[in-house]
């Protein structure tokens, strides 16, 4: 029977290793302009005057995701690296990363797991309904060898690279009703002891905005959200022992939900994640997503309310993860939902001026396609 651990979320790095993480001021490149097609370098001399030291660059392309660059795509999805597992869309790694340090900033690859389209189309898993059966979930099945074994050889090509570290997508879940599949269910069975049904792992059933959804969680739910944790955390692990055996230096950065570190309960429940399973492997950056617009709609705040809230999550991340430096927050500078055009950055600088003055920690902002989209007040202390 697998052993379910349970970590303290106190776990103490060594008081040596402080020097191992540098802050960052950072910016995080979802698309990057199509000016910039013929010149890599000007991009990033432009963050760096603007106090940019570090940028997390998109490296996957799914498919109906928009091409750096503008740059015509040789397959509909794939990586913009060298890979023997996914098609190539567009081979850049190597020149991004010479414009990146020719200008003094570390490149970070942000890489996707169970979203990416070749291995959710090989073996998407599949979720518990509240109407009876399964339907699909969420991304591939890394509870499958294949997938696995798959997905540690895609980040050891990637750390081939002379990239300064590897950005996980915030795809490195499982939700709070996925591992419905009879593989992940017998593996759950032979694991615990308990035989799985949604019966044993939720109260009972409720409409939620016109629809039927699992409502209140029984004790066992813990335990299958708890291994599901475990088998993410392992994964995790391989990958960073094999990209370590590639590059000794890379570091490796995790991005979490805000519920994360302020909710943990919820953070498990829903995602299957939790600070002490990240704290286990180690990873050395954890990239709390504090995206303003995004918790003001979700939690129906107002943008001084999640101001708050936001520096909340900052300061429970810090209190509980060694190094406050390791500790990035993700802050959003233009909006991801539909109607709504625009962010006002005073929020975001005043997030900035506590982060920055107070709390010590990192800071990426995001999404950066252009340097004219950075707020370079974000980057100053006072």
């Amino acid at each position: 029977m697998l052993a379910i651990l349970f970590i303290s979320d106190t776990l103490l790095a060594s008081s040596s290793d402080g020097g191992k993480f540098l802050e960052i001021n950072g910016v995080q490149v979802f698309v990057m302009d199509a000016s910039y097609q013929s010149d890599y370098n000007n991009f990033f001399k432009e963050l760096k005057d603007q106090g940019v030291n570090t940028v997390f660059f998109r490296v996957f392309h799914n498919r109906g995701d928009r091409p750096h660059l503008g740059l015509e795509m040789k397959c509909d999805s794939g990586v913009y690296f060298r890979t023997t597992e996914l098609c190539t869309v567009a081979d850049i790694l190597d020149d991004i990363v010479t414009s990146a340090h020719k200008n003094g900033i570390k490149l970070y690859a942000w890489m996707a797991t169970r979203s990416i389209t070749a291995l959710k189309e090989r073996d998407l898993s599949l979720s518990f309904s509240p109407n009876g059966g399964t339907v699909e979930g969420y991304g591939a099945n890394i509870f499958k060898k294949d997938i696995r074994k798959r997905l540690v050889t895609i980040f050891t090509d990637l750390a081939r690279y002379n990239i300064d570290g590897v950005l996980v997508q915030d795809d490195f879940i499982v939700k709070y009703n996925e591992g419905a599949d009879d593989h992940t269910l017998d593996l759950f069975k032979s694991d615990t002891g308990f035989s799985p049904t949604p019966s044993i792992f939720f109260n009972k059933i409720k409409e939620y905005n016109g629809k039927k959804v699992f409502s209140g969680y029984h004790d066992v739910f813990y335990i299958w959200s708890l291994w599901k944790n475990e088998y993410l955390i392992n994964l995790l692990r391989d990958i960073k022992v094999a990209i370590r055996k590639v590059n000794k230096d890379i570091k490796l950065a995790v991005n979490i939900y805000y519920e994360t570190p302020i909710a943990k309960e919820k953070g498990l429940a829903w995602y299957s994640q939790t600070i002490s399973g990240l704290l286990s492997v180690p990873v050395d950056y954890v990239a709390v997503m504090g995206y303003i617009d995004q918790i003001s709609n979700e939690l129906e705040m107002s943008y001084e309310e999640t101001v708050t809230y936001i520096l909340d999550i900052a300061k429970t991340s810090i209190d509980q993860i060694p190094f406050s430096n390791r500790v990035i927050m993700k802050l959003q500078v233009k909006p991801f939902r539909k109607g709504i055009d625009y962010i006002d950055n005073k929020y975001n600088i005043e997030i900035c001026k506590m982060l920055k003055n107070s709390y010590n920690g990192s800071i990426v902002l995001l999404p950066i396609n252009n340097p004219t989209d950075v707020i370079p007040s974000c980057f100053e202390t006072n």
